[in-house]
């Protein structure tokens, strides 16, 4: 995969329309015929809020990352001068879309995901203070995949405003998905081929759901589902000091046993085992991407103990921590073993 970068000086301007020249940028590299990558990376350096924004424009679509903090809510405009389609997936934060030509309001919360159509859309985002700032989007073009265009053309919400938008239920695999989007587990060298193959992974996992009109097997409230996702957050900012599950509770407005219940019924997991699968993709990824010793990188994520930390890891990727690390910097060594 041919690959071209383009690093830009950081923007101290107020927060008015880089986010969409971004996004709209990377829908001009759509129309591109060659086979080359295009990584832009810009950030975005405001008074009151700093943000990374960095896409991945592979040919026939581009996935589009936005992350960073915000001190002070702020609002940008919006305005679509492309018809494409988006997948949208808010990990934290909140935002807010209002349209300027008719009555439509949605906000997107933290874990929420959205199937949307664009034709000139004319409206304005609003971004909620957050500590930790993690949206993507993939845009593509009509034609790109016929399922998202069967739903385009039957889905009649909103369709005489040029803009349709749907909710998808936000499965574990699609969590999954884009939470691996943005913990790689790979190198540096191969992470444009990375972020390719999971946003294949997370068109294909959106379309089965979309199509499938599952509803939420889960059977919690809206507001048991809001719990769920700050209990969530909290276990991330919080992974090599997590509160007990009764404190976690406490801090959600719950009691630990329904925290437990209603985590298991959303992520298939404990708040326990998520905190351990996190720390281990973390590992991974630090693994990969330095050369830390493997003690290390066992403290830095919360074990002490090498031995525990190397077969904790074992049962997660199949390989051991020293294993992985020599398959890094020499991949053909399990070839000269056999």
């Amino acid at each position: 995969m041919k690959i071209h970068t383009n690093t830009c000086q950081p923007i101290t301007a107020s927060p008015t329309t880089e986010l969409m020249d971004t996004i709209n940028a990377a829908l001009e590299n759509m129309q591109q015929s060659d086979s080359a990558c295009r990584v832009n990376r810009q950030v975005l350096d405001y008074p009151d809020a700093k943000l990374s924004l960095t896409s991945f424009n592979f040919g026939t679509f581009s996935t589009v990352f936005i992350e960073g903090k915000i001190d002070q809510a702020f609002t940008i405009p919006i305005q679509n001068n492309h018809e494409f389609l988006s997948l949208s997936f808010v990990v934290n934060g909140q935002i807010t879309t209002t349209s300027h030509q008719y009555d439509f309001k949605n906000i997107a919360t933290s874990g929420s995901a959205h199937f949307c159509s664009h034709r000139f859309f004319s409206g304005q985002e609003l971004y909620d203070v957050c500590e930790q700032l993690k949206v993507v989007f993939i845009c593509f073009k009509q034609g790109f995949i016929p399922e998202f265009d069967t739903l385009y053309t039957h889905s009649k919400a909103l369709e005489q405003f040029g803009f349709q938008h749907m909710h998808i239920h936000a499965s574990h695999p699609i969590q999954d998905c884009v939470n691996l989007l943005f913990s790689p587990l790979t190198s540096e060298a191969l992470l444009p081929m990375y972020i390719q193959g999971k946003s294949y992974e997370l068109l294909a996992l959106c379309a089965q759901s979309l199509f499938s009109e599952i509803p939420r097997k889960t059977g919690i409230s809206d507001t048991a589902l809001n719990r769920v996702h700050q209990a969530r957050d909290i276990l991330e900012r919080q992974l090599l000091h997590p509160p007990k599950i009764h404190d976690l509770a406490h801090l959600v407005g719950t009691n630990e046993c329904s925290l437990k219940k209603e985590f298991k019924a959303v992520f298939d997991t404990s708040p326990y085992a998520y905190v351990i699968q996190r720390r281990m993709e973390k590992a991974y990824r630090q693994i990969l991407t330095s050369d830390l010793p493997i003690t290390t990188i066992a403290q830095n994520h919360g074990y002490n103990n090498t031995s525990h930390f190397a077969s904790t890891f074992f049962k997660y990727f199949g390989i051991r921590p020293r294993g992985l690390k020599q398959l890094r910097k020499n991949p053909t060594s399990h070839l000269q073993a056999k």
